[in-house]
């Protein structure tokens, strides 16, 4: 079964993993369509949760914003393709109703003599969505190029008409001025005789562009193919001592990113950066980023009024894009915005960790901060409304608005009321919630993504929840859980009472509604998951739900072949949604222990063979226990200590032993040396064939 959308998220009622093709194809969409995996990973800091993400084609052409994420529960933390995980979620970007020819009228040659460029490093045949905003699919081509004037480039070309439909510039940049550090003890490689601008571990290096005899770079400094073999500046100085063997700004540029790449890996989001290549120029008045091929690169410079490029939180947002570009590009104002802001917020909280806290980039140097002109805690008059930059076409300014919520959330504000979170927990709701957007994601579907994510980590009643939301509302991003642009206070969420781990073998746990609902409140409580209709209530159940009471007291717990075992709880409560309350339907994950171990693991059974895998209830637990092929024979005694049963079939069914009442059985291996002892209920059945 597949829930309703909630915050752009579909909720699956916790299915088997393999059960994802079916999922799709629940969905109604046509055999023109089809996807493939991106990749997978787990979700930030959270090793229980891990997402996979896919991009969607038409007719094996890729459509520029399609495709889904999928959230699953991992059972096993060592095993990322354990079958045992289920499917928590679904996030679908999945463009429909495409009607399209799909055969290019203007070939990939032709489309190259509507425009000049120096060098073509990359096109690609899509399909695009709503590009001339009148909600259209258009067969582009998309070219990406460099020129020795602009740097580098993507141009769309109708592929039926040869018109050119727009160019935008590839290159993610700050046009700021920065501050330089003074005099530095470099940590660089040594190479023989000589230093080279390169960190110890070859992480990163300094490509000096002013400080060369030869021009590694024809086609344009930042054509980054040519960027692959031109060698760092070296020094044969025996004291260590640089001199002029390369610029201030190389020197400076290899410092700051000796700073600012361990605070990406102490995020958690530097795995990506491998061999970060920073070429400096000192006639580039602006600073880019952009990944390519096997490596990363990032251009710095000096401004028009002097100040270098090289800053740490200049720095830290370039390296953001290239992270950012795992989940999104920068080809559509909109998305690109969200790039921009995003860079300034996680830019910002890097250089918060190198030094101290300031809200405006670049800001240590007065020119810079009056150049600049951002600061994600004034963000200007102009700039704090969604409504006054929605239509903007300078993604720098449109993304302003969204280092001001970043700030909201992690300071708070006392009128209207906003909790604050601190910056680590902002910063892990930002990056938690980066999984779900795609290439035409706006502000919107970041504010469901972080309210998805904060609503299914910390609750409807938490801090976090009410923070993220109001924060939303303030800056005219409507949440739909507020009433006049103000969140109330939360009237019910799920309560579990006693102990945090339930036990399987208890067969008993509690949730009961708690907070401040309206009396006379009405709730019915649902369970989601395998053997849903086999769990029993204090109050009854019908079905996998009982209808009524202000708490579900679960007074047997259905049998499993393996666990943990993950259900989900809904709480619905018919009096909250009459009054306009939201949500008036809440849930709780719940996770079913095993606390006395003497059942199997999904290790045991996932390796045991495919038709042992649909037995009845009660049967797993007997034989889903030894490793396939380590027991040799099953030994089964009664309460008195007398052997009833002798079998070298260790997956028999426990109906096939002709004993009723408590039994010990025991699997020995070849040699006779004990694998596993369990008690057992046997209910023999006389009729069994």
């Amino acid at each position: 079964m597949i829930a309703p959308f909630e915050n752009g998220i579909l909720y699956v009622d916790l299915s088997a993993k393999d059960s994802l093709d079916l999922i799709i194809a629940s969905l109604g969409l046509d055999s023109n369509t089809s996807f493939e995996l991106l990749f997978t990973e787990n979700d930030f800091q959270d090793t229980l949760f891990y997402y996979s993400r896919y991009q969607q084609y038409y007719k094996g052409i890729r459509v520029d914003g399609g495709g889904y994420t999928v959230e699953y529960i991992r059972n096993q933390t060592d095993d990322p393709d354990n079958p045992c995980d289920n499917i928590y979620s679904i996030a679908p970007r999945i463009l429909t109703e495409i009607i399209i020819d799909t055969a290019a009228e203007i070939s990939l040659q032709s489309a190259l003599e509507y425009f000049e460029s120096d060098t073509v490093y990359d096109s690609e045949l899509i399909i695009t969505h709503n590009f001339l905003n009148e909600c259209e699919y258009l067969l582009v081509w998309r070219v990406a190029y460099s020129d020795t004037a602009g740097g580098n480039k993507c141009i769309f070309i109708d592929a039926n008409t040869g018109d050119s439909l727009t160019t935008i510039d590839l290159n993610e940049y700050i046009d700021a001025p920065t501050i330089t550090y003074g005099t530095q003890n470099l940590d660089n490689l040594m190479s023989g005789n000589n230093y080279v601008l390169k960190s110890p571990d070859q992480r990163t290096r300094v490509l000096d562009f002013d400080n060369t005899s030869t021009d590694p770079h024809s086609g344009g400094k930042v054509y980054f193919p040519n960027w692959q073999d031109k060698p760092s500046p070296f020094t044969s100085n025996s004291n260590t001592l640089w001199g002029s063997e390369a610029t201030n700004l190389a020197y400076q540029a290899f410092y700051v990113m000796q700073r600012v790449l361990p605070e990406f890996d102490n995020l958690g989001i530097g795995a990506g950066f491998t061999d970060v290549r920073v070429g400096t120029e000192i006639n580039y008045i602006n600073s880019f980023a952009q990944p390519w091929d096997d490596f990363q690169a990032i251009l710095l410079g000096i401004t028009e009024n002097g100040g270098p490029t090289a800053l740490f939180d200049i720095a830290g947002h370039e390296l953001t894009h290239i992270f950012l570009r795992n989940y999104f590009s920068t080809e559509k104002t909109k998305a690109h915005s969200l790039h921009e802001g995003l860079c300034d917020i996680i830019g910002t909280y890097i250089e918060s960790k190198i030094q101290t806290l300031d809200w405006a980039i670049g800001d240590d140097d007065y020119r810079t901060e009056q150049s600049f002109n951002r600061n994600l805690q004034y963000p200007g008059i102009a700039f704090d409304c969604f409504t006054e930059v929605r239509d903007l076409t300078n993604v720098h300014r449109r993304g302003k608005l969204l280092g001001y919520w970043f700030y909201l959330i992690s300071q708070g504000k006392t009128s209207p009321v906003i909790p604050a979170l601190g910056l680590d927990r902002a910063i892990e709701i930002v990056l938690a919630s980066l999984k779900n957007l795609g290439n035409l994601s706006d502000y919107k579907d970041l504010m469901k993504s972080t309210l998805a994510y904060v609503l299914n980590t910390y609750g409807r009643c938490s801090d976090e929840f009410s923070s993220v939301a109001q924060a939303w509302e303030f800056i005219c991003v409507p949440t739909g859980y507020a009433n006049s642009g103000t969140i109330p206070d939360c009237s019910a969420n799920i309560c579990q009472t006693g102990s945090p781990i339930i036990c399987e073998e208890s067969d008993a746990f509690q949730l009961c509604a708690c907070g401040a609902f309206p009396m006379g409140s009405s709730f019915n409580w649902t369970i989601i998951g395998p053997k849903s209709t086999e769990f029993t209530s204090q109050l009854g159940m019908r079905g996998n739900s009982q209808t009524g009471g202000q708490c579900l007291t679960i007074t047997d717990i259905p049998k499993y072949p393996y666990y943990p075992q993950y259900i989900k709880v809904s709480m619905y409560s018919p009096t909250l949604c009459d009054a306009g309350i939201r949500p008036c339907v809440m849930y709780k994950l719940i996770k079913l222990e095993d606390c006395n171990n003497d059942d199997p693991n999904c290790d045991y059974y996932s390796e045991l063979a495919g038709k042992y895998r649909g037995t009845e209830p009660g049967v797993q637990a007997s034989f889903f226990i030894a490793r396939h092929g380590d027991c040799a024979l099953l030994s089964v005694y009664d309460i008195y200590g007398r052997l009833i049963f002798t079998s070298n079939n260790c997956f028999i069914q426990e109906q096939e032993i002709p004993y009723s009442g408590i039994a010990i059985f025991r699997y020995s291996s070849k040699d006779n040396n004990t694998i596993k002892v369990q008690k057992r209920c046997l209910v023999h059945d006389s009729n069994l064939k």
